[in-house]
């Protein structure tokens, strides 16, 4: 169940909308990495309005998600065939398709993203820290392991 202002364009919580100005309404909502393959597929698929400005409670909406490394994930960056070290592509889904999603690895601000929330970076090996902030000040902090490069057997 949803609760939308009168016009079914915003959420609205009992803090910023009479319960009697509001819209009560069934929505069909999954998790925002389940909608982003979805929504692919179901062009139907209606997404869920966002809050009303000023209005919902910011930082407990769950409205982003990581794709790729999930949590504790160890990955292998490859290297290419010139030589060189090559990249992973990290991989999040954010609820508001026009939201911008500020990435950060081990405290580094690395780079800012909005609409496609993808990312080619090459992390030295060892543990690493992935904390993503939107611009509501959500964060969505994951841990993975970058494997160190074999020795080449001689």
């Amino acid at each position: 169940m949803v609760h939308l202002d009168r016009t079914g364009t915003y959420r609205v919580t009992d803090e910023c909308e009479a319960p009697s100005n509001m819209v009560h309404k069934s929505w069909f909502i999954l998790p925002p990495s389940m909608e982003y393959y979805y929504k692919i597929k179901n062009s139907d698929y209606k997404e869920l309005p966002p809050f009303k400005p000023g209005c919902g409670d910011a930082g407990n909406n769950f409205t982003m998600e990581m794709i790729y490394p999930r949590n504790y994930a160890t990955v292998y960056i490859p290297i290419e065939l010139d030589g060189t070290r090559g990249k992973i592509v990290l991989n999040a889904t954010h609820r508001n398709a026009k939201a911008r999603i500020y990435w950060h690895i081990d405290n580094d601000y690395v780079a800012t993203t909005s609409n496609y929330h993808q990312l080619a970076v090459s992390p030295t090996p060892g543990k690493h820290i992935l904390t993503l902030v939107d611009e509501n000040g959500e964060r969505l902090v994951q841990h993975f392991t970058v494997l160190e490069k074999e020795k080449e057997k001689n």
